[in-house]
């Protein structure tokens, strides 16, 4: 690797940063090209290994966030590929669908018609060209919370930091994507997890 790859930030480096400074420090980092998401750079970043692999992923075009995910029980090499499944019956493809819906001027709702066996074609010929777009024009940030290897972690803390994850997703999401202007800004991340 002959750059210095820039898309991974560890929990640790965020949750100081007030609520109001959230925004600005992620806009300066780069994140990840979709098209050059390797399944080694969800395990290695810039040779270092990504441990835990849980935390919270970031899509977005340019400085424009499209969506905030969550890997609390699988890690970001499980949960990231599957979003961009183009087969209709893919589970976890909502990202695609959002995107195919959030375009068009009238929406469409997949449908599958259990007596002819058929999925509504024109959703399938969406699907493909959605997911050559989004892989060819967005990024990923990876938000990872490390593991504490102080001590063997006991049930307690794995729920714990599995709570923070969820907490620090609904946040980013309200921050990134719905623009919600009640949070309270001064607080710091850690300060507004702790107390949700």
């Amino acid at each position: 690797m002959n750059r210095k790859d820039n898309y991974l930030i560890n929990y640790c480096g965020i949750k100081d940063c007030f609520i109001n400074q959230i925004k600005s420090k992620l806009d300066k980092i780069n994140g990840l090209p979709l098209s050059e998401c390797t399944i080694s750079k969800l395990i290695f970043y810039n040779d270092e290994t990504i441990l835990t692999g849980n935390g919270v992923y970031i899509f977005k075009e340019d400085k424009k966030y499209l969506y905030v995910g969550k890997c609390s029980s699988k890690s970001f090499v499980e949960r990231i590929p599957p979003h961009f499944d183009i087969r209709n019956t893919g589970w976890f493809n909502n990202f695609l669908k959002k995107n195919i819906n959030n375009n068009r001027e009238i929406k469409i709702k997949p449908w599958y018609n259990k007596k002819e066996q058929l999925y509504n074609k024109c959703y399938i010929d969406l699907l493909s060209p959605q997911a050559i777009n989004s892989l060819n024009n967005y990024k990923v940030i990876l938000i990872n919370f490390k593991p504490n290897f102080s001590n063997k972690e006991d049930k307690s803390k794995k729920q714990e930091r599995i709570g923070k994850i969820g907490k620090l997703e609904k946040l980013l999401n309200k921050i990134l994507i719905k623009k919600d202007n009640k949070i309270d800004k001064t607080k710091t991340v850690s300060e507004y997890i702790d107390e949700v």
